[in-house]
């Protein structure tokens, strides 16, 4: 794995712990370094008389160091990774010392034995009573869904009742009432498009009403299916729980022998972080390079952990990914991981799209499924338009798309000093009917924005 210094200051637990390790992150600082096909490793000077120990997996990225940070990566891991990216020379391909085969090996070995485990099978016994319960606890998770969605159905009918005009005048303190009821009705995906709504911008009059609208009308959609879910087909009844905050947790999917299972070299084309009180949610966002695949993956921290599993924006991650059952399968989470790199790999055969072929794609996703909020696409000869103080993406003279207001100044700066405004094949996020570019492809490396 070849690291680059964007990838490890995405992965620093903070920008303190990334600026410690820069300070740190030059070969001249480490005793000693090394690595293989699966890890590597360094040895640095300490507080005290010892040397700190510090190691990385580098195909499923696990760290490990002597300090006594509870920082991961702490600042020795993520110097040690910029060292790797600024000077790779520096650390050779040499034999593993024992002290580094002692703890990758323990770590395959643990992997292997939670393979082993997944596949060690049940009586019937034990399987009839893991449904019944998992059954009944459903049903009550389902009754307190259908109850808070009655309550957000009369919500949204005394809007309409009122006119959405009077929208921008609500206090927030509403909005978050009606979130945390719904939190509490354990309808917690309820509870996120109500939290769209408070967030929508009131200062700009014709837009806002336009999104208020769609969104309170996909929104009272779902609410009517959850409360008739009983009418639906099973795998519709699994959509919209997931769509209600109700879906497998992923030690269940992992033994679910259903599940979609696919494997094949996945490109991380982007990465978010958001903060909620106190969880931070991480969303990434993967490519299937031969299957041409949409995947979500979602990492869950707070102050006090860190996330289960880390993944480098840019890199490619060869890996068989599990993806929950829905009538468009897309959230996902990883079964099995094989490998990191940088580069693509040469059997590549993406499903590269214009512009109009997206709007025919994203329609064809809402005949199926009128939830969908939004799309991973690989789109070609794209170039940035300014018109007014609306950025715009185009390609090929034919017609614009907005591109959104989550894509930064410097993000846009980033992308002309690349490209030369020349047009590129970019991977962008088609959300909320608005673009989102992500990063751009190029000589088979894949660079972010």
């Amino acid at each position: 794995m070849n690291f680059t210094e964007e990838q490890v200051e995405s992965i620093a637990p903070t920008p303190s712990a990334f600026k410690a390790g820069k300070k740190l992150g030059v070969s001249s600082k480490w005793q000693s370094s090394g690595k293989s096909e699966r890890v590597m490793w360094g040895t640095i000077k300490g507080s005290g008389s010892k040397p700190y120990y510090t190691q990385i997996d580098t195909q499923s990225l696990a760290y490990k160091c002597t300090c006594p940070s509870r920082q991961f990566p702490c600042k020795h891991a993520v110097a040690l990774m910029l060292v790797a990216a600024n000077d790779p020379q520096s650390i050779i391909d040499t034999d593993e010392p024992e002290w580094v085969s002692e703890w990758i090996n323990k770590r395959k070995g643990q992997q292997q034995k939670l393979e082993q485990k997944k596949e060690t099978p049940k009586t019937p016994e034990q399987i009839e009573k893991a449904q019944k319960n998992k059954e009944k606890t459903q049903v009550k998770r389902l009754e307190s869904i259908q109850e808070g969605a009655a309550e957000l159905e009369d919500w949204i009918s005394d809007l309409f009742k009122i006119g959405l005009v009077e929208l921008p005048t609500k206090d927030m303190a509403e909005f978050a009432k009606v979130q945390a009821r719904m939190v509490d009705a354990k309808a917690s995906g309820l509870a996120s498009w109500v939290r769209e709504l408070s967030f929508l911008d009131y200062t700009k009059h014709q837009e806002w009403q336009d999104k208020a609208m769609k969104l309170l009308s996909k929104l009272y959609l779902l609410v009517k299916a959850i409360r008739n879910i009983q009418h639906y087909e099973p795998l519709w009844q699994q959509t919209i729980k997931n769509l209600a905050g109700l879906s497998q947790s992923k030690k269940e999917l992992l033994q679910d022998e259903q599940a979609e299972k696919i494997k094949d070299h996945w490109l991380v084309v982007g990465q978010e972080e958001e903060k909620n009180n106190d969880i931070i949610t991480q969303r990434n966002w993967l490519y299937g390079l031969t299957t041409n695949r949409q995947a979500l993956l979602l990492n869950f921290a707070t102050p006090f952990s860190t996330y289960e599993t880390h993944l480098l924006p840019s890199s490619v991650i060869e890996a068989e990914l599990v993806f929950f059952p829905s009538i468009q399968p897309y959230r996902a989470v990883i079964n099995l991981q094989e490998g990191t790199t940088n580069s693509l790999p040469e059997h590549s055969a993406l499903e590269i799209l214009s512009l109009d072929q997206l709007m025919t794609s994203y329609r064809q996703y809402l005949n199926i499924n009128p939830w969908i909020r939004e799309q991973i696409c690989v789109l070609e000869a794209c170039q940035q338009l300014r018109q007014g103080k609306q950025h715009l993406l185009v390609s090929k003279g034919q017609s614009a798309l907005n591109i959104s207001p989550r894509f930064s100044t410097q993000k846009s700066l980033n992308w002309l000093s690349i490209s030369n405004n020349k047009p590129v094949t970019i991977f962008a996020l088609w959300q909320n009917e608005e673009i989102v570019p992500l990063g751009m492809l190029r000589d088979n490396q894949y660079t972010l924005f």
